[in-house]
């Protein structure tokens, strides 16, 4: 089974630079409310693509120079990275079906 790991600003850049194929990240603020829907709707599709993806989040209230260093307007935000370059963004909130649709044709090829 998937599990969604905490990063912090000063590993993320080395996980998105590994090379171990697509990464799902969650950026959010665990003192704003309206990111416990989607950080629950990213743990569902976490559970759901487990061994295809790497799934990330990072709060932003620990990690504050995260959300510059991204260029993050609106929060929680959900990024897909292939190859450490940034291939998706969706910002605000979002249930599991629009974070799953980010997923179709990302995976690695064996």
């Amino acid at each position: 089974m998937a599990r969604v790991r905490e990063t912090n600003d000063w590993l993320l850049p080395e996980e998105l630079s590994s090379g171990a194929g697509p990464i799902l990240v969650l950026f959010f603020d665990s003192g704003r409310p309206e990111s416990r829907p989607t950080a629950r709707a990213f743990a569902e599709v976490a559970r759901e693509h487990s061994g295809a993806f790497r799934f990330l989040s990072c709060d932003l209230e620990e990690n504050p120079s995260v959300r510059r260093d991204r260029a993050l307007d609106a929060l929680p935000a959900i990024v897909l990275f292939a190859e450490g370059v940034e291939v998706l963004r969706r910002e605000g909130a979002q249930g599991r079906k629009s974070i799953s649709k980010m997923l179709v044709g990302k995976q690695r090829k064996p």
